[in-house]
């Protein structure tokens, strides 16, 4: 079961959360922080970006970067993006310096299809 905390307004450096609905959730040694900038948010929809985000972070952590990926993740909602496994991909990733582009975003794109949840609408 995932902890979670209603914030009113969470100060951070180069995120501005001011007119925001803020919910942070736990599990285990894994925290995700939602932003919500869209007013239509449905909840339903909120429930799959944390389903996602505490099935996959752990496997993807696991499998490819156990030294030096966060446990720690703030997603934006963002109405005209969908595409939360192969962020938390690029978050394990931490690469650096970000070279090559092409294998950064193809790693992103396999872990997707490889954990992802909702793959026919990701395609």
């Amino acid at each position: 079961m995932f902890s979670f905390i209603v914030l009113s307004i969470i100060l951070a450096a180069g995120i501005d959360f001011l007119s925001a609905d803020v919910v942070v959730y736990t599990s285990g040694n894994y925290k995700l922080t939602i932003v919500n900038n869209d007013p239509n948010f449905d909840q339903n929809t909120r429930q799959r970006c944390i389903d996602t985000f505490f099935a996959t972070m752990p496997q993807m952590y696991d499998r490819f970067n156990r030294n030096g990926c966060t446990r720690d993740v703030v997603i934006t909602i963002d109405p005209g993006y969908n595409g939360v496994t192969h962020e938390c991909m690029h978050v394990v990733q931490r690469y650096p310096r970000g070279d090559p582009g092409w294998l950064i975003e193809g790693i992103a794109d396999y872990a997707r299809w490889k954990y992802g949840r909702n793959n026919p609408a990701a395609n």
